[in-house]
This record gives C-alpha cells, structure tokens and sequence, in this order.
C-alpha cells in the first residue's frame, strides 16, 4: 500500500502540486476578494495590507492562468499524442504476436513438442521443451 502511494506521487507529482497551488490560490483569492474564511486581525496599516492583498490576489490569478495554459497547450495534445502512439503500436503489437504464434506452432509441429490438447494459442509449453529446438535455426 504504501509502495503504491509512492508511485502514484511519483508519476503525478506534477499534477499533484498545481492541484495543491491551485487550491491555495482559490482560498487566497475567496479570502481577500469576499472575505469568506475568518482570520486573525493584522496590526499593518491599511496601505499596506491593500498592497500584500493586490500582490496575492495577482500571484493567484497568475497561478490559475498558468495552469489553464498548461493544461491546454501542453497536457491535452500530449495525451492526444500518446492515444495515438498507443493505436499505432497496437496496431503493430498485434501483428507480432500472431506471427510469434505461428512460429511457436511451426516449432511445436516440426520439433514434436509436448503441448497440452486444451492450449490452442501455445501459451502454456514448459521453457524446457524448447531445449529440443535446434538452434541453428536461428
């Protein structure tokens, strides 16, 4: 369980820290704009809580504007590139495989190999039955 978690964070970190920016820049902008969440009284001068406000209030925007562009520029057409890739490897995948099976028949009929009678794709011959094979084939 834990090993997984680990994983998870790995492959998503980035995703996992724009989630987390994301949702502190809502709160900031909730915070300041409509002042939703209560908080504690500051002692700083009018001006300059004007000035910290305006300068969060823009890091979030910023924040949530770059990752609207992230996610249209880069994360969307890379995962359209990846289906795609994935069809076209299938595509090829496929035709290897049926080829490897009538090689593993070509070897089972020519070499006499001990198959069992339900096995109708050759996926269950035992490693030790492809030491009759002779290697110069190859």
């Amino acid at each position: 369980m834990k090993n997984s978690i680990i994983i998870f964070i790995r492959r998503n970190w980035l995703s996992l820290v724009l989630w987390l920016l994301n949702i502190i820049s809502i709160v900031f902008i909730l915070q300041i704009v409509f002042d939703i969440f209560p908080l504690f009284e500051s002692n700083y001068p009018l001006i300059k809580a004007e000035k910290i406000n305006s300068l969060v209030i823009d890091c979030s925007i910023g924040i949530i504007t770059s990752t609207l562009f992230y996610i249209l520029l880069v994360y969307i057409p890379e995962r359209r590139k990846a289906k795609t890739a994935r069809n076209a490897q299938k595509i090829h995948l496929q035709y290897l495989a049926e080829h490897m099976q009538f090689f593993i028949l070509y070897l089972v009929k020519d070499y006499s190999l001990n198959v069992d009678n339900n096995d109708v794709i050759y996926s269950n011959i035992k490693i030790e039955e492809f030491s009759k094979v002779d290697i110069s084939i190859f």
